[in-house]
């Protein structure tokens, strides 16, 4: 095994092969049908988060994001907080993340 192979402990979450797998896969397709509006949500230790069932940003600050997300709402607060990644249906946040709190829909 060259240098070149080995793995890189600094790259981000969203940039290792196992993130690129999720990424590259859609979430709707391995993601049973019985979860209905139910968000799916991945964790990478506090620094990120990656969120499928995602319906759209309602507020957005450098310490607090709140977004629709299946059925209801989900806030996160932290700090240097940054949207990494978004398509229609998924969202990936990125900082230091302190707290989540799930809300319902207005």
């Amino acid at each position: 095994m060259g240098t070149n192979d080995r793995h890189d402990d600094t790259r981000s979450p969203a940039r290792s092969p196992i993130g690129r797998i999720l990424r590259s896969s859609a979430c709707s397709d391995v993601i049973p049908a019985e979860l209905g509006d139910t968000p799916i949500i991945f964790m990478t230790g506090s620094r990120e988060m990656t969120v499928d069932g995602f319906h759209g940003i309602i507020d957005y600050t450098e310490n607090e994001l709140t977004f629709g997300a299946g059925a209801g709402t989900i806030t996160v607060t932290g700090f240097d907080l940054a949207i990494r990644y978004m398509s229609l249906h998924t969202i990936v946040v990125g900082g230091d993340i302190k707290n989540v709190e799930f809300g319902k829909r207005s």
